[in-house]
This record gives C-alpha cells, structure tokens and sequence, in this order.
C-alpha cells in the first residue's frame, strides 16, 4: 500500500529534476529540440490490470484542492446558443463561444486550430461534451484543454474550473491525470517544498475518486506514477504496484450483451420458412450474413455450396489436370528401379 510519504518523495525528484533541467528562455538553444519552457506539467500516471470493456468518450470530471493550472489563465467558455445570454451573468470567461459557432463558422482543421489557440482554457458542461467532440473534432478537443465540469456554466467559478482535472476511459491499459504545475524559475527550497506539497494532495484527491471515476475502482490500478512534462529525458517515477491473483479478472472478457430483438425475431422467421421448405436460391442470397457458429447458435443447418459452384469447382479440377505435367515413360521407369 501506498503512503503520503511515498507520494511526496516521487513529486520530489520530478521537481528536483525539472528545475535541474530546466533552460533559461532568454537563452539561444543549443539544438532544436532543446526544451525552453519553464512551466512544467505533473501527471499521474495509472496502468491498469485490465482493459475497460467500452470505454466512454466523455471526461468524468475531478475536483483537486489545488489549481492544475495557473490562476492567471485566460478562460473561455463554449455554450449553448439558447444558454448565452444565461451564462454571460458569469464574468469569469473571457469570451463564450457556441457551439454552432463552432459547427457553422469554424468549418476547416485550420479554423478550429487557431480557435483552440486563442485561450489557455477552454470549459463546457460535461452533459455538451460530445457535441464539442463531435463538431470540434480532434483539431479543437485532442491537443487542447478542455475542462468538463458538472456545474451549471452560469454558477460556476475560476478557481473550480482551474481545479478541475478529468479522467478519461482509455482505449489501452494505460492514462495519464494532470495533477498539477509548477514554474522551474525560483530555486528557493521553501517554495520547492510547497510545489511538492500542492502535488501530493491532489495526487491523493484523484485516488480517492477512483471508486467512482475509474472503470474497475481503485482495485483495478496495477501502478501509479509521477510523470513530468516536459520531462527532459525523466522516467516514470512509481510510487504504488499491486498484483491480481492469477485467474482473476476485473471485467468479463466478453461481456454479455442482450440480442437485438428485431434481428431475433427475423431469424426465428427465417428458421420457420426453412423448416418448410420456403426458402428459394433468391431468398437465400438476400439471407443476413451470418457466420457458421451465429447459424449453429441459431440452430439453422449449414449452408452447402450450390450445384453451380460445385460444377464450377469440378470444372477448374479438370483444367488442373489437363495442364498437368505428363509424366514421361523413362522417369517412370527410373522411379521404378529406384523403388526397387
């Protein structure tokens, strides 16, 4: 089991390493992939012991106690048009943009990327995440942020949106959380130490939420890490690894899924006419594809090849044979003495 001491000496080395590494900007990089920024990012990183069966596209939302982004950031607010005038009360965004601004206006891949340059943040309700993601596509949602939050947009405040960080299902068995920032600039060790500190409790924040926020709850964490970006060349610091006793899943390989009553209903229709001979060469070409093992399923028999295709395969045998080598009457001889 993991501690807060454990939690506190992995953000210490990220910290230290990041202010060990990190570049004067007013200095001219040595090569072109020589990171200058001084802000650096914190993640959480979490491998898990089994894969969501169907994962979600929509962010589950995690309210930290300190801010995973600078205070200071401009922030907009994507809305709905018939909400606008609503939210505009609330004097903490910048801009607010609908999002049929966003389907109607920003139509290119161009477009929607300056648009997810223009503010630092960018925050919506969790319930119009998915047109966000389904108008904006990945050129606004996939290298931008954007916080969900569960709060009416009109209610909400700056410090909840900067506090927020959100959970998203992987498609793999592996995510990252951002649990925080902090600017390598001044080397004072008090002011290292409060970094660390603000680090370890949101860290701690996120794992509470698991039970509710992670597909598998907390059980389903096989480790958990410090990640730092830009990380100048700092690996994964873990700090938790558990393992899951052998034979034991956290998900159902192939979870169970009702069938389609219509589609039943049509192939017990199909079965019937079968069974009574009601089925022509017509019919059986419009049949649903269906494999060998959904007809054995079904309890239909198994489909033979028509006489058509028969002959034909008959056919191409034949063409085989004739074009066959022949065999000589020497090389038969020889084979002969050489089997005696």
């Amino acid at each position: 089991m993991f501690t807060r001491e454990r939690i506190e000496k992995a953000a210490e080395i990220a910290v230290t390493h990041g202010y060990k590494n990190t570049q004067d900007p007013t200095q001219k990089r040595k090569d072109l992939f020589d990171e200058a920024l001084t802000t650096h990012r914190v993640y959480l990183v979490v491998i898990l012991h089994n894969i969501p069966p169907e994962p979600s596209e929509i962010p589950r939302p995690i309210v930290v106690t300190h801010p995973i982004f600078p205070l200071t950031s401009t922030l907009s607010g994507v809305v709905e048009k018939k909400d606008a005038e609503l939210v505009k009360a609330n004097t903490i965004f910048n801009k607010l943009i609908t999002i049929e601004e966003i389907r109607d206006v920003h139509l290119t891949f161009q477009m929607r990327r300056d648009l997810a340059k223009a503010y630092d943040v960018y925050a919506c309700t969790t319930s119009l995440y998915d047109q966000v993601l389904k108008y904006g596509g990945k050129s606004f949602t996939c290298k931008h942020t954007i916080v969900c939050t569960d709060s009416p947009m009109e209610a909400v405040s700056k410090e909840e949106v900067m506090c927020t960080t959100q959970l998203r299902d992987p498609k793999g068995n592996n995510l990252s959380i951002k649990v925080g920032y902090f600017n390598a600039t001044d080397p004072d060790e008090e002011v290292q130490r409060g970094h660390i500190a603000k680090i370890a409790d949101n860290v701690l924040d996120v794992i509470k939420s698991f039970d509710k926020t992670l597909p598998g709850g907390f059980k389903n964490c096989k480790l958990l890490a410090i990640n730092l970006v830009p990380g100048h060349g700092l690996p994964n610091i873990p700090f938790y690894e558990s393992v899951l006793p052998k034979n034991e899943r956290i998900f159902e390989e192939h979870p169970i899924r009702p069938p389609d009553p219509l589609d039943t209903a049509i192939r017990e229709l199909y079965r019937d006419m079968e069974e009574q001979g009601m089925i022509d060469e017509e019919m059986k070409a419009l049949e649903p594809r269906m494999s060998r093992r959904e007809r054995e399923r079904a309890g239909l028999p198994r489909i033979r090849a028509s006489k058509a295709k028969q002959e034909q395969s008959a056919d191409a045998d034949k063409d085989v044979d004739k074009y066959a080598p022949e065999k000589s009457e020497g090389s038969t001889s020889s084979d002969e003495e050489d089997s005696s």
